[in-house]
């Protein structure tokens, strides 16, 4: 049965089903996705951030469930390149996002055509009720519901 978990500040807009990661530490996705490893074939979108517990794990097809982006001034590069090719996160749901990381995602809807949802959305209500791999839909208004 389904559940309405509440509707997010959408910051990038999109409709999206798919499998969730969660994780309470901060999220970078330059330390994460610019190491040579993911330059390889089908290792894109693999986290390389040894600091991070998604390290190791490959996170195309997954929506991005985190309390807090990490930025750097560069923290828009990945995030255009994994959306230009197809082959990143589903979407990235985030308590606060990072100003730099919402630039690079809405760039690359506008650059490329299709794009990936960002939604801002408290942290604490999702752990609540999601563990990794439940599977959500988010709507293009920023409703999230639990399939």
């Amino acid at each position: 049965m389904s559940k309405v978990l509440g509707q997010g500040g959408v910051l990038v807009e999109g409709t999206v089903v798919g499998p969730v990661i969660i994780s309470d530490k901060g999220f970078n996705g330059v330390a994460a996705w610019t190491k040579e490893e993911n330059f390889r074939p089908g290792h894109e979108a693999v986290c390389y951030d040894w600091q991070h517990p998604w390290n190791g794990i490959d996170l195309a097809g997954k929506i991005l469930i985190f309390p807090a982006e990490v930025g750097s001034t560069h923290a828009p590069l990945p995030y255009i390149d994994l959306v230009r090719k197809q082959n990143g996160p589903l979407a990235v749901i985030v308590e606060n996002p990072d100003p730099l990381v919402a630039i690079g995602i809405f760039i690359s809807k506008e650059w490329y055509g299709p794009s990936i949802p960002l939604i801002e959305f408290p942290f604490d209500l999702l752990v609540k009720e999601l563990t990794d791999g439940d599977e959500i839909e988010i709507s293009i208004d920023g409703t999230i519901t639990k399939l």
